[in-house]
């Protein structure tokens, strides 16, 4: 059920990933971060979860728990800030491009691309009523760069 899900709305996941890429984040610049921070809660939020937004000292973090069938936690840390861009894009760095078969953009490895995959895969259990194995944390804050 939950593959069939993920096969079933890969064109969307691609869509809430590139849509968070194109979102600037690059906290020592204090470019786009609340912006982002704000994105990621409304895409958790239309996934089925109850973010948080938690002040800090510089930029939010965000923070949502989904309680899981066993008594066992998963912490998933990541975070939504990425460096500054340098002069050596053949595409533009917040476009989140795809070209043959692959996404380019600010964040996609480090580390956007891996929040959404863990967002994602949560997305699915909640989207098929399926119980999460385990209770999930989501701890995502904007300055790890």
């Amino acid at each position: 059920m939950i593959f069939d899900y993920l096969k079933q709305n890969r064109a969307q996941m691609i869509a809430d990933l590139r849509q968070l890429m194109q979102q600037p984040s690059v906290a020592i610049q204090n470019l786009g971060m609340t912006a982002c921070a704000d994105l990621l809660c409304r895409q958790m939020t239309n996934f089925g979860m109850a973010p948080q937004l938690l002040p800090t000292a510089s930029f939010p973090a965000i923070c949502s728990r989904l309680q899981g069938a066993s008594d066992y936690t998963l912490l998933i840390y990541g975070h939504y800030d990425v460096q500054p861009v340098d002069g050596q894009w053949h595409f533009d760095p917040w476009g989140a491009v795809i070209d043959d078969g692959r996404i380019y953009g600010r964040g996609a490895v480090d580390n956007k691309g891996a929040v959404m995959a863990a967002l994602q895969g949560v997305r699915a259990y909640l989207a098929t009523g399926t119980p999460l194995p385990v209770s999930v944390i989501f701890f995502i804050e904007g300055e790890e760069e």
